[in-house]
């Protein structure tokens, strides 16, 4: 009879996947503008049911809308865009047409829908307050989760969400998922927070990302934060080519980068991909909507990128490479210091490389409050002037790179892996291990059997701005003065 138990468990794995999988969707949305703000909403609501249903056909489970997608980016006049979200538990029925539309199509599909809008909402003084906010229809039409942007950017007329509000939720095919919005992945609350406590290991990132080389780009960002956290990563990304918004993908918890999508064409895209700790690279993607066949880095030539970089800031110092000889190398600035393994193949061309190293504030120019700490190793023209220039090209082959630090373990402070190569994806392999012993925290981040590497290696921050020098970390090799 145990036996019989047994087999008739184990066909029901089969039957269902494997245990811990799932088919997730995420579009990378260009959305429409139209002549008005409720026509806009409403064409892109069409656009919605169009790829649940093609995400369907492709059997997934769930399927992410990037921030600001329903709109496009909206920083002034929140009112003639923001509906009212009624509470968790509603529906399937709505009074509001869109919603009711969203609804039907995760009804008639099966299928969880995740949809950032503008949000309006009544406060204690019965003003109208508007918010940043992803909402999560069930396969039923119910509204299962809402969750409120925290830490709003360069969105003067929005309210921020509560601190302790419930962000997550859980499906029936046995997934429990945590969520939250853009610049909420540079502070502890909520990137962290929602997954502490080691029971969410799924976790949404709708985003409308501005690209900002070289330590900011979308995928580095999106791909290190699963590394580091060891979670499973869906990352929709508003698509705005004018004005360096793109970047989306689908990442595992084992480190895979399991699909992604990234060009300087505007377009939209639809990233399909089975989710689970043995799932491998799967790059399945449907193109709707002036989708254009990826043609690598030509694609990529007209994607915009910020340049915020000051490598006034930084201590510099050139090192050499040499084949069949490990570099053992240390840089410092104030007393932050960090230690470079590195073991290279160097072509008969010189390639010239620097380390750099920083301990201090975030520049006021990135808007970003905290401090960090950097060190580095890029890679430079033969003058040794211009540097992260996509011109010069990186031959050497890294056998294997490692970088070595330590800080003070602080609650709020937080480390991931951060990669890039020249067509602006995520490096793989990639590993993050981290220690902690009494009150001391010591992060190891490293690569093996990569080339055409212009990132690699670890970002770290605080969330505040009353930080000690010691509170946050930023290793990465990158090749860093101009991308383009």
């Amino acid at each position: 009879m145990k036996g019989l138990l047994f087999f008739l468990a184990l066909a029901a794995v089969f039957a269902s996947g494997y245990a811990g999988e799932y088919t997730a969707a995420v579009v990378e949305f260009q959305p429409a503008k139209s002549a008005t703000p409720s026509q806009t909403i409403e064409d892109n609501v069409h656009e919605y049911t169009v790829f649940i249903e093609n995400a369907k056909r492709e059997a997934a489970q769930i399927i992410v809308f990037p921030e600001y997608g329903l709109t496009g980016m909206v920083q002034d006049q929140p009112e003639r865009y923001a509906v009212e979200i009624p509470d968790v538990g509603s529906g399937p029925t709505y009074s509001d047409l869109n919603l009711q539309r969203l609804a039907n199509a995760a009804r008639e599909h099966g299928m969880y829908v995740v949809v950032n809008i503008l949000e309006k909402a009544n406060d204690t003084a019965n003003k109208t307050i508007y918010y940043n906010t992803n909402f999560v229809l069930n396969n039923h039409g119910k509204i299962l989760a809402k969750y409120r942007k925290i830490n709003l950017f360069l969105e003067p007329l929005l309210t921020p969400g509560a601190q302790d509000q419930k962000n997550t939720f859980q499906t029936d095919f046995n997934e429990k998922f945590g969520m939250f919005i853009c610049f909420d992945i540079l502070f502890y609350y909520p990137s962290r927070s929602t997954i502490a406590s080691g029971e969410i290991k799924n976790v949404i990132f709708t985003t409308a990302w501005f690209s900002t080389v070289a330590i900011l780009q979308p995928l580095n960002v999106q791909h290190g934060y699963a590394v580091a956290n060891r979670v499973n990563l869906l990352a929709s990304n508003m698509n705005n080519v004018t004005a360096g918004n793109g970047g989306s993908g689908i990442y595992g918890s084992n480190g895979a980068v399991l699909s992604y999508y990234i060009s300087g064409l505007g377009s939209s895209r639809l990233l399909i991909s089975k989710v689970g700790s043995n799932v491998q690279q799967s790059f399945r993607t449907q193109g709707l909507k002036g989708f254009n066949t990826f043609n690598g880095k030509t694609e990529l030539d007209s994607y915009i990128t910020q340049e915020r970089f000051d490598s006034n800031r930084f201590t510099i110092r050139k090192i050499e490479l040499s084949t069949g000889v490990e570099t053992v190398e240390k840089v410092c600035q104030k007393k932050f210091c960090c230690e470079f393994n590195i073991n290279a193949v160097v072509p008969t061309i010189e390639e010239v490389y620097q380390l750099v190293a920083y301990d201090g504030e975030d520049s006021k120019e990135s808007k970003i409050r905290g401090r960090i700490r950097i060190c580095a190793l890029m890679v430079c023209d033969s003058r040794g002037e211009s540097c992260a220039s996509r011109s010069i090209l990186s031959t050497t082959k890294f056998l294997n790179i490692s970088v070595h630090t330590e800080a003070k373990n602080e609650k709020e402070h937080f480390y991931q892996p951060v990669t890039l190569r020249t067509k602006l994806t995520p490096l793989e392999p990639l590993t993050q291990e981290e220690s902690i012993n009494e009150d001391i925290r010591t992060i190891n981040v490293f690569t093996k059997n990569n080339t055409d590497i212009i990132l690699f290696g670890l970002y770290g921050r605080s969330s505040g701005s009353t930080i000690f020098i010691s509170s946050t970390l930023l290793v990465f090799v990158v090749v860093f003065r101009t991308l383009f």
